[in-house]
């Protein structure tokens, strides 16, 4: 029951960071669809990006890449104006975003999106804004764990060995649960979320990271 509490509670607050709070957070998020890190500056960008990762539909992906000239309703000097993302799909279709709360973009903000949205499809491309309505908010959870897990101090060559040991305690494939366990019984000075964030281990993002979630080494 303690376990099914503290899940609870900690899915409720990643569900209000992303869709409520105004904490600023930036970062890097890495994903196969990109050889560069992809710049996020809040927790709904970062749960958009991870959102597009997993999907097929998109081949490649960039983030806040390159800067348009739009001219708003009623004035006479031009403004610049640079997506949150850029998305190259299997199709060849490339798609700017703008990744905004839904309070903004169906609020205050509509008419200057749809300006700039014109303008991207006078120039023959496509335009899309992306609310917290269209993503699940199992992109957000743990969110906040992975972006505190500071990596920075430890060297490359330690991190290894604990995978190696942590791989060759466990099978292929086990719950998040034994790989905290693991650490914690073999004394390794790490938590699970510094091998998650630094590529070592990962898990299905569309899934809540529960004790049962199922982590997998990363080849």
């Amino acid at each position: 029951m303690a376990d099914k509490t503290t899940i609870h509670k900690r899915t409720v607050i990643s569900k209000w960071l992303y869709r409520h709070s105004k904490i600023g957070i930036t970062g890097k998020f890495t994903c196969n669809k990109n050889i560069n890190p992809l710049f996020f500056q809040s927790y709904l960008e970062l749960g958009v990006l991870r959102y597009f990762a997993l999907d097929n539909s998109v081949d490649l992906m960039d983030s806040q890449t390159g800067t348009m000239k739009w001219l708003p309703k009623g004035k006479k000097a031009l403004r610049n104006y640079t997506p949150d993302i850029i998305l190259v799909l299997e199709s060849g279709e490339i798609i700017f975003v703008e990744v905004k709360p839904s309070g903004k973009a169906e609020g205050d903000q509509k008419e200057k999106l749809d300006e700039i949205r014109l303008t991207f499809e006078q120039a023959g491309y496509s335009f899309r804004v992306v609310t917290e309505k269209e993503v699940p908010y199992e992109m957000f959870v743990n969110a906040g764990h992975l972006l505190q897990a500071s990596i920075e101090h430890f060297e490359t060559s330690f991190l290894e060995v604990i995978v190696d040991s942590i791989s060759s305690m466990l099978p292929n494939i086990f719950s998040f649960s034994e790989f905290h366990q693991s650490l914690l019984r073999f004394g390794f000075p790490v938590c699970p979320y510094v091998l998650i964030r630094a590529g070592y281990f990962s898990f299905d993002m569309k899934a809540l990271l529960t004790p049962n979630t199922l982590i997998w080494r990363q080849s």
